[in-house]
């Protein structure tokens, strides 16, 4: 699955996933997968747009990692 970086801040990313909108399974699947990673500290999903808010504290290159981990493997959309 396809996603683009929307708005990057300090500690904080958003991004679109490439679909029109996320089901009430495949959003909560992504919160549940980074609500638990490590560093991580709050995780925003907006079904209706397909997007993602990630806080997080610790190595960006890490969360950029799970992204394209958890949307390549785990989220069969």
């Amino acid at each position: 699955m396809n996603y683009h970086i929307e708005a990057e801040t300090k500690h904080r990313i958003r991004i679109r996933i490439g679909t029109r909108k996320l089901s009430e399974e495949q959003a909560k699947i992504l919160k549940f997968a980074f609500s638990h990673a490590p560093g991580v500290s709050e995780v925003t999903v907006y079904k209706a747009s397909a997007g993602c808010a990630i806080t997080y504290t610790g190595d960006r290159s890490e969360i950029i990692r799970r992204l394209n981990s958890l949307l390549t493997t785990l989220i069969r959309w």
